[in-house]
């Protein structure tokens, strides 16, 4: 007999932390339109699950907004990134992908690394111009 009240594991209301440590579960979103604010797209990614960490940054080379996250629930993750990733936001596509860092004994137990995952960078340049010569 049900009574109404529920039986989840995990409370309703996480608190959301400021640094996302370096882990397998991390996940770099790029191509952020610049009408989306940071509040939007941490509402987008909640559509996927609880999140339990969010940093929103700027791109120093070219000022180009860029997110990274990780879910509570670290099986939301791939489910997470295939959702995002070719999404239509503020009519740009969003890259979505794992931002697993490079194992570097220099940097073990330093602050987290917010860095463009080198397999990312092809997907978020911007498309070239293409010029349609007629004879």
């Amino acid at each position: 007999m049900q009574t109404g009240s529920s039986d989840k594991s995990v409370p309703d209301v996480v608190s959301i932390r400021g640094i996302v440590e370096d882990s397998p579960h991390k996940i770099f979103v790029g191509s952020i339109s610049k009408l989306l604010s940071s509040r939007m797209l941490l509402e987008i990614a909640r559509a996927f699950g609880l999140v339990k960490a969010f940093h929103f940054e700027r791109i120093a080379d070219t000022n180009e907004p860029c997110a990274f996250l990780e879910y509570v629930d670290h099986l939301v993750t791939s489910k997470a990134c295939a959702g995002l990733n070719g999404m239509m936001l503020g009519g740009q596509v969003l890259t979505a992908v794992l931002a697993t860092p490079e194992p570097d004994l220099e940097n073990a137990g330093q602050l987290p690394t917010y860095v463009i995952p080198e397999h990312a960078k092809p997907l978020i340049k911007k498309p070239t111009t293409v010029l349609l010569f007629q004879s």
